[in-house]
């Protein structure tokens, strides 16, 4: 016999908190249920800030701001960006500082990066591998960490729904 509480408010608003740290962006779509929705379908104008949404569902700001979406495209830009530019300027300043030994182990990339090399040309080949390769591990992290975060806070909700159906059946006994 399943032990499912019957208050549906506190239900509704911890759906409502795991739908704003959930996969579809920085609490979009209020009062909308996003979990099951296409992605496609919540629109731009739809978002509200963290302290709205925070307010609305009656969760506590510092909480929806620790657990809150990442976006993994705009996280993979970023460290795409930091990486191929990195990548570029430690080269670059190599080749301007010249010398006989210039860049041992930048020059030992060309044995991971194809077409790599210590120079002007292979200034901008490392960029575009230092971008590619920081994106997917941008990319990657903010995946993950938003697998994680919705993760732990379903496990936090189940255990505190246990929690109170135990102090309901203690009560009622």
């Amino acid at each position: 016999m399943s032990h499912r509480p019957s208050d549906a408010g506190v239900e509704k608003r911890a759906s409502t908190a795991l739908r704003s740290v959930g996969d579809a962006g920085p609490f979009p779509a209020a009062g909308r249920d996003i979990m099951a929705a296409d992605p496609e379908e919540v629109a731009l104008s739809d978002a509200v800030s963290i302290e709205e949404a925070a307010a609305r569902d009656d969760f506590p700001v510092a909480l929806a701001r620790t657990f809150a979406h990442l976006d993994p495209i705009a996280l993979g830009v970023a460290c795409g960006l930091a990486g191929g530019i990195g990548l570029m300027f430690g080269t670059l300043a190599l080749v301007v500082r010249g010398g006989p030994n210039m860049g041992y182990h930048l020059w030992m990339l060309a044995q991971y990066l194809r077409g790599y090399e210590v120079s002007w040309g292979g200034s901008l080949v490392g960029f575009l591998y230092g971008a590619g390769l920081g994106f997917l591990a941008g990319y990657a992290v903010a995946t993950v960490r938003n697998a994680l975060a919705v993760r732990y806070l379903r496990r936090a909700y189940r255990r505190a729904e246990r929690e109170s159906l135990g102090d309901l059946l203690d009560r009622l006994s």
